[in-house]
């Protein structure tokens, strides 16, 4: 909010009254304002961005809500209340999350907090095949930074990508060698050695 509003607002709540653009009549009002706000405002107002006055008027009655990482014991309470809202409005068969999913749900950090689980839970839900969403389904892992992510080997990117290519072909061989860029011995030699 511009400072100079900022002002303006601070006029109203402290007048309790109103003037309507374009308007020479002032009105009374009798409102109570919720405010909310992830910013560091200690900080703005160092800074000159944030009326301390404003605050002051605002800051009545603070109520500090932690973050979602913060409230462990709430994510799969809001994770299974997400997804049977989500199983319903899409008309999905029930689902659950699986002993490995609400351990990944639990581990991850939330940064993005509710709405972040939410998004997450509703991809799944959508997504997830089966009755019992899986760990892979939440795909937490594309949700951290760079830093976060478990380093994959090369080869086990290569097992990957041949799994995928595979699966996209019906497990035919010559079709997957030529998307692959490989000859068919090499791919049965790569099957053999990763077990596929």
């Amino acid at each position: 909010m511009p400072y100079a509003v900022q002002a303006k607002l601070l006029r109203v709540l402290q007048e309790r009254e109103v003037q309507r653009l374009g308007s020479q009549k002032v009105q009374k009002i009798d409102v109570r304002i919720l405010s909310a706000t992830n910013a560091n405002l200690h900080q703005h107002i160092d800074d000159g961005e944030f009326r301390e006055d404003l605050y002051y008027r605002l800051n009545t009655i603070p109520v500090s809500i932690p973050p979602l990482r913060e409230r462990k014991e709430e994510i799969i309470e809001i994770a299974s209340k997400t997804l049977d809202e989500n199983c319903e409005k899409y008309a999905l068969e029930k689902k659950s999350f699986s002993e490995e999913a609400q351990k990944a749900l639990l581990a991850y950090t939330w940064p993005g907090n509710i709405r972040e689980l939410v998004s997450v839970v509703e991809r799944a839900s959508i997504l997830s095949e089966g009755e019992s969403i899986t760990t892979d389904e939440l795909f937490l892992d594309s949700r951290q930074k760079p830093e976060q992510r478990a380093q994959k080997s090369i080869s086990d990117m290569e097992k990957e990508l041949i799994e995928e290519v595979l699966q996209s072909c019906e497990n035919n061989i010559s079709d997957s060698a030529k998307i692959l860029g490989m000859t068919g011995s090499v791919l049965d030699k790569k099957i053999k050695q990763y077990n596929l």
